[in-house]
């Protein structure tokens, strides 16, 4: 089961493509972070916004 489904906060990121909106999780205790395909990996994520996510997500438990 998935873990926003459960009501448990979460963090996640991925990359843009067509398909993201299908599998973005959703709801107030979910926290994401888009970045850009490249050819080595995903560009554009920024640490900091992640940490303040996780940090944001542990507040809520």
């Amino acid at each position: 089961m998935s873990p926003w489904v459960t009501g448990v906060p979460t963090v996640t990121w991925f990359r843009e493509y067509t398909g993201l909106p299908d599998w973005r999780p959703t709801g107030s205790k979910h926290f994401d972070v888009i970045g850009k395909k490249s050819a080595i990996g995903i560009l554009g994520i920024d640490l900091n916004r992640i940490f303040k996510a996780v940090l944001s997500s542990l507040s809520m438990t």
